[in-house]
């Protein structure tokens, strides 16, 4: 299985998959192997390797990252329990050493990224599983350690657990402002979400936000992250309903403006012309612009639940939120100051919708 390519220094790519074997033909794979294979612009092979550094376990990579020197780290984790391992191989793919830790009986720390290379040490962010929530699922929070390159061994520098990540990061990358993005997915049983957490230089939270194709979906996965040319984020994902047969796995493509608001989604117009439908049809308001009463509208398939209305300004401060009633509801704005604000209609703690609204 390839899991992971990365484009090189040399303009060549370095592809890293895992081999899975078994003893026994009749039963499951029992562990694997590290599969690595270079090639060149033309898709030629110009080596390739693999090797095990665990016995009976699994080993998936997730990150790849080229020293100055040549040699290659791969930032990844066991399964079963997920425990993080760092590889360190050379410019031909041998085995030079690799360090796992964790505790057996849980997953904890799945390494994400490289921040910096200085001299012989590596500045990796991490994840650190924290506990469950009844409302979220799994939580984890953000940590940060250095990677001796000399004795292969950690020192923690930084532990940011007040800072939850909920559930499951993918992908961690650096972006031209200086700081850092992060997407994935949380939630509970009832509904998974793609998430983008924008981080400013010193890992504070500069905005995170969450994200379904429609709420017919209720499993949206996103796996991959990209900075755009306009400053803003693409997201490579998929997402599945809970009835496979009317609303089955499909990919799904974001693409976010650079305060993470949806510009579109879908990979073709009849995608994007759909999600914009549903959107109209659940949740709405008028008058839009509105000078003092402006009233909210819900669909059939959100006029059962619990909602809320939170109102925001440009800053993204809250100023204003109000509990929805199950079908319309009139909301007094005469409060709030001339200009455009942003309402989002959140369900349990969960973004679901956002417009905005202009207040004349």
């Amino acid at each position: 299985d390839f899991v992971l390519s990365s484009k090189l220094e040399s303009s060549d790519y370095l592809a890293i998959g895992r081999k899975t074997y078994n003893t026994d033909k009749d039963a499951s794979p029992e562990f694997s192997n590290v599969y690595l294979l270079k090639v060149d612009t033309e898709g030629e092979e110009v080596w390739e390797n693999e090797f095990n550094i665990l016995p009976d376990k699994f080993i998936r990579i997730t990150v790849i990252y080229e020293l100055e020197n040549g040699e290659f780290v791969l930032l990844g984790s066991t399964f079963l329990p997920e425990n993080p391992v760092v590889i360190r191989v050379d410019s031909v793919g041998n085995l030079i050493d690799y360090s796992s830790f964790g505790q057996e009986e849980e997953n904890n720390w799945l390494p994400w990224s490289v921040l910096e290379e200085d001299e012989d040490r590596l500045t990796l962010v991490y994840q650190k599983y924290e506990g469950e929530d009844e409302t979220f699922g799994d939580i984890h929070s953000l940590q940060i350690a250095q990677y001796d390159l000399t004795s292969d061994s950690f020192t923690y520098e930084s532990d940011f657990s007040e800072g939850y990540l909920v559930h499951n990061v993918q992908d961690f990358l650096k972006t031209p402002d200086g700081g850092y993005a992060a997407t994935g997915r949380r939630g509970s049983d009832f509904i998974l979400k793609g998430f983008v957490t924008k981080y400013t230089s010193d890992l504070t939270i500069e905005w995170d936000k969450e994200y379904i194709y429609s709420l017919d979906y209720t499993n949206n996965y996103l796996y991959d992250l990209e900075v755009t040319p306009d400053g803003g984020f693409v997201c490579a994902g998929e997402t599945t309903g809970q009835n496979i047969n009317t609303h089955p796995q499909s990919s799904w493509l974001l693409k976010l403006d650079a305060c993470g608001d949806v510009e579109w989604q879908g990979c073709d117009t009849t995608i994007i012309d759909v999600v914009e439908e549903i959107g109209a049809s659940e949740f709405s308001m008028y008058p839009n612009p509105a000078k003092s009463i402006v009233t909210f509208m819900k669909g059939d398939h959100l006029a059962g639940y619990n909602h809320q209305a939170i109102i925001r300004n440009t800053l993204g401060q809250k100023v204003f939120h109000q509990q929805l009633g199950a079908s319309s509801t009139e909301i007094d704005i005469s409060n709030l100051s001339s200009g455009v604000y942003l309402v989002t209609l959140v369900s349990d703690g969960r973004e679901l919708y956002s417009q905005r609204l202009v207040v004349e």
